[in-house]
This record gives structure tokens, C-alpha cells and sequence, in this order.
């Protein structure tokens, strides 16, 4: 089963299972292009000490802090996992 997961949903779940592994909530979360090139990954931090705002550190809104939109014109076409 795990070989047919494609790759960002494998990635994510890596990154669920680091959440998971420093006490946060499991959630993963990949940034690809359109044509699956990974862009950016990362991780629920809720619950990390390092972390400045836990409420706000979700999976997903850290992939969106660290999207340099500037670069990345087809930003709108890009799949977010």
C-alpha cells in the first residue's frame, strides 16, 4: 500500500510522524509545483518549545510563511498536500 501512495503524501506523513514524535498534533504538509516537484516541507509545531507563535504554527501556515512568493510566479497553480 505505502508504494502507491505518491511522493508529497509520503513526504507529508513523514512530517506528521516528526509532529507526532515531538508532541504536537500529526499533521503534515507539502508544497509542490504542477508538475510534483517538491517545493517545501514541514511540520505542526504547536507543541515545540522553540516555536514563537503555537497557535498559528500549523503544517500548512508554516509552508505559507516560508513560500517566497516573490519567486514564484505560478504560485496560484501549485498543490499545497
Amino acid at each position: 500500500m505505502w508504494n502507491e501512495i505518491s511522493e508529497p503524501w509520503k513526504i507529508a506523513f513523514e512530517e506528521a510522524w516528526t509532529a507526532f514524535r515531538n508532541g504536537c498534533t500529526p499533521i503534515g504538509g507539502v508544497l509542490c509545483r504542477p508538475d510534483g516537484t517538491i517545493m517545501l516541507r514541514d511540520h505542526n509545531r504547536s507543541a515545540e518549545k522553540d516555536t514563537i507563535n503555537r497557535r498559528i504554527s500549523h503544517a500548512e501556515a508554516n509552508i505559507l510563511r516560508r513560500t517566497d512568493t516573490d519567486s514564484i510566479s505560478d504560485l496560484h497553480t501549485c498543490v499545497l498536500y
